[in-house]
């Protein structure tokens, strides 16, 4: 199954290129290992909570939710999106939720 999603996935890659002109590196370096540096981030921060709560609580569920959560979001800000992407948001935004500009 593994070996199936990996090369439907380079065909994906394979297609892109053919199609729009995307490299292999490109998709490499800008859509693969970011979120991989994220998946790996929210696991490790889910993770957690493992260490400390016993099994089979619903306290250990909301805090690796929370836990993952607070990872995930700063990192995708940082990781995934570009600056254009990042002021469309913004602009989105109500007014009393838009950081200040200096």
């Amino acid at each position: 199954m593994v070996l199936t999603m990996a090369v439907c996935a380079w065909g994906r890659v394979w297609f892109a290129r053919r199609l729009v002109g995307m490299s292999a590196r490109h998709w490499f370096f800008r859509i693969l290992l970011p979120l991989a540096a994220l998946g790996a981030a929210g696991v490790g921060a889910g993770l957690l909570p493992r260490l400390w709560l016993h099994e089979g609580t619903l306290l250990r569920v909301a805090l690796t939710t929370l836990c993952a959560e607070a990872a995930l979001l700063p990192l995708a800000w940082a990781l995934l999106l570009s600056r254009e992407e990042r002021d469309y948001l913004l602009a989105k935004l109500p007014p009393f939720l838009r950081p200040r500009r200096p």
